[in-house]
């Protein structure tokens, strides 16, 4: 079982050009609007590198991943900050473990998302936002 804690959910939609270090792990949607993403890991290797056009994508972010974007006037993207969720890199920069019970599982640091299935995951993270902006105990299992 996977125990960790939402910290913050947003969605981002406004044109910007910003550098930043990720201080937790996010799970990042990445839907629309990116003129130019470079991510890199810790050491500073480059993880990703998007262009214009990019397709959607969901990926994991780690601590101490820096990321340099420009988005533009398109943009559309959600991030989830989470807390004590149980995710280390790997030796293959494209993969992360992730911990339940006491079992590790190798998944895809980055998965794209077809185009046609958008829709379901913005409302899946529309739907996590309002659960985390009413944290009723029922939303709060949710």
């Amino acid at each position: 079982m996977l125990d960790f804690s939402i910290i913050n959910i947003g969605a981002y939609r406004r044109q910007e050009k910003h550098a930043q270090t990720a201080t937790c792990v996010w799970i990042a949607f990445y839907i629309s609007g990116i003129v130019r993403s470079r991510r890199y890991n810790q050491d500073g290797r480059l993880l990703r590198d998007d262009t214009q056009g990019a397709a959607p994508y969901l990926s994991f972010v780690l601590p101490g991943t820096t990321m340099e974007f420009e988005f533009g006037a398109d943009r559309e993207n959600w991030v989830i900050m989470l807390e004590n969720f149980p995710v280390r890199p790997t030796t293959n920069l494209k993969e992360v473990e992730i911990k339940s019970g006491d079992v590790w599982t190798r998944i895809p640091l980055a998965v794209e998302v077809e185009r046609e299935r958008v829709a379901r995951w913005r409302n899946v993270m529309e739907k996590i936002k309002s659960y985390c902006d009413a944290p009723t105990p029922l939303n709060v299992l949710r």
